[in-house]
């Protein structure tokens, strides 16, 4: 939910504030506060060949800071606030059509401020406020009054709106509408570890994502984890349409299975509508928006306890075109080949991606320590487009995390793209500080093998 920069911050929080104190003034005391300040910025330079457009440069440039504050503890334990403020500032952000130039733009998202009931073991709960419904896959501003009927499973329902400004949305979503819905969640407890299974199932109404139509949509909502046994695990999660129209927008299905104790596989079935495709396009990714479906089956083999090897092979298919992809690939990894804190590995394979035929290579290496992890990837790809170009291709990837103490952490991230029509230097830096009694991310002194990052 937005809120217009004139009115400030300290508008929109103190009434949440207020709320609190009066609900539970007398127990203020033994209220446990925490929460996080995190500050970034990202550039992008981009430079294209003055033959293939206009423009010789596409740059971005953002500036972005969330504020986080969570009170537990209040009512003994049983309830509990949450705050969570988000700007971003991007001098490009908006068209200034009379000038007929880029202006600045400062967006402002309360993407949670909420008070909640808890409910641990039986009983009603609810939420008030702006906040996301993990069970359902949204975000509500209104409420959710569930009951929890035991440990292991509770019922929801939730009323309200979508909030404006929806980080979760694509920009094409027509927000800010009624929503509605419910969801049932089953969580087990768990069995030694062996036996684990986690499940939620929602129906919801809300605003068409679709703006050609005024029909509100309506649809399925799934997600669930199994563990069963040692050697096999299971990952699902679907959005499917009920109206106006029935179709599959979202699938994600991932079996992973231990053959044996060096030998395992993991099969992969993915379906994006073409929101997801937006929000997840490669920046050399000329091709419309389009649903896609993918199919990918990864096989594992530890040939030592210093070298591993991998087989991959992926179809994807375009729903608006047909236009189709294949990739089959080998590698090996060599987890603390060079100590304990390195890990390396080399991939090299063949595809047809979609309007060229491909020859890659990818290596790759992490290192970790107690306060420093960092992590870079370079790609050289060989590619014969159907036109008859040719073109050289290099990606570097580099990412990371500093550690100057428990409170003060933070992030950077770093990619190179050169291709002979297009050169993209992209840098991200983050700085964060947390406050009060929460958990922390633990250090890592050891590497861990490079196929699990």
């Amino acid at each position: 939910m937005s809120f217009n920069n004139n009115m400030g911050i300290w508008s929109v929080t103190r009434p949440i504030i207020i709320f609190a104190l009066i609900l539970n003034s007398s127990l203020l005391l033994a209220m446990n506060i925490g929460g996080s300040v995190r500050i970034g910025v990202l550039t992008s330079k981009e430079k294209l060949e003055p033959s293939l457009a206009k423009e010789s440069s596409n740059d971005h440039n953002l500036t972005f800071v969330r504020a986080l504050i969570r009170g537990s503890g209040i009512n003994r334990g049983k309830s509990q606030f949450t705050l969570d403020l988000r700007s971003k500032y991007n001098p490009y952000g908006t068209l200034d059509a009379a000038a007929e130039t880029l202006a600045p733009q400062t967006s402002n998202i309360i993407q949670q401020a909420s008070f909640e009931k808890l409910s641990k073991f039986k009983g009603f709960y609810y939420k008030l406020g702006v906040f996301p419904i993990k069970e359902a896959g949204i975000n509500n501003a209104g409420m959710e009054l569930g009951i929890r009927t035991s440990r292991s499973t509770r019922y929801s329902v939730f009323v309200g709106q979508e909030p404006t400004d929806n980080p979760d949305r694509s920009a094409t979503k027509t927000i800010g509408g009624s929503l509605v819905g419910v969801h049932l969640t089953t969580e087990p407890k768990k069995k030694g570890g062996r036996q684990s299974r986690y499940m939620s199932n929602a129906i919801i109404r809300a605003p068409n994502q679709d703006l050609k139509s005024s029909e509100p949509r309506t649809w399925f909502y799934h997600n669930a984890y199994w563990q069963i046994g040692r050697k096999n695990r299971l990952f699902t999660n679907a959005e499917l349409d009920l109206s106006p129209n029935s179709s599959l927008q979202h699938l994600w299905l991932s079996w992973w299975r231990t053959f044996s104790r060096k030998t395992h596989g993991t099969l992969l079935v993915n379906r994006i509508d073409t929101t997801r495709y937006e929000m997840r396009r490669n920046p050399r990714d000329a091709l419309v928006a389009s649903p896609v479906i993918t199919f990918k089956y990864d096989l594992r083999q530890k040939i030592s306890p210093k070298m591993k090897v991998m087989y991959s092979a992926t179809y994807s298919r375009r729903d608006s075109d047909g236009l189709a992809k294949s990739d089959f690939s080998t590698g090996f990894i060599l987890p603390r080949y060079l100590g304990n804190n390195t890990s390396v590995g080399i991939t090299g394979g063949v595809r047809n991606n979609f309007r060229s035929s491909d020859l890659y290579i990818k290596a790759g290496a992490n290192y970790y320590s107690q306060n420093f992890d960092m992590d870079a990837d370079l790609t050289i790809s060989q590619e014969k487009y159907i036109t008859g170009e040719n073109l050289s291709a290099r990606i570097i990837d580099i990412w990371g995390g500093y550690y100057i103490s428990k409170q003060l952490q933070g992030g950077f991230g770093a990619q190179s793209i050169n291709d002979g029509q297009a050169n993209i230097q992209t840098l991200m830096i983050t700085i964060g500080y947390r406050f009060g009694k929460q958990s922390i991310t633990p250090h890592r002194t050891q590497a861990p093998d490079r196929e699990v990052i």
